[in-house]
């Protein structure tokens, strides 16, 4: 991942207000599958539900249309240390869909 791929996971994890701005305009400028996927996991990074939920509802949906190693890259950045509530809240859910997870 290169420096600016690094500020922007950084800033989207840190709740920054121009972070969903940020990930849009850096996946533009780097369309390929690298890009695809860093955005993908910046945007898990987001302390936001909404965006969790929608991740964890693409790794378990029957036809994603997202790539495996996508969703796999954006759900590393779906619990993070810091954002402990988020986690917990979504965990019933992670939990219930381990075996659909570990089938891809």
């Amino acid at each position: 991942m290169d420096r600016v791929w690094q500020l922007v996971s950084l800033l989207s994890r840190t709740g920054d207000s121009e972070a969903a701005e940020r990930i849009l305009a850096q996946k533009e400028k780097d369309p390929g599958d690298r890009g695809e996927k860093t955005a993908a996991a910046a945007e898990a990074l987001l302390p936001d539900a909404t965006v969790k939920k929608k991740w964890l509802a693409e790794a378990l949906a029957e036809k994603p249309a997202f790539s495996v190693m996508t969703i796999r890259t954006a759900l590393r950045g779906l619990w993070r240390l810091e954002q402990q509530a988020l986690a917990a809240a979504e965990m019933g859910t992670y939990l219930g869909g381990l075996t659909t997870l570990s089938a891809r």
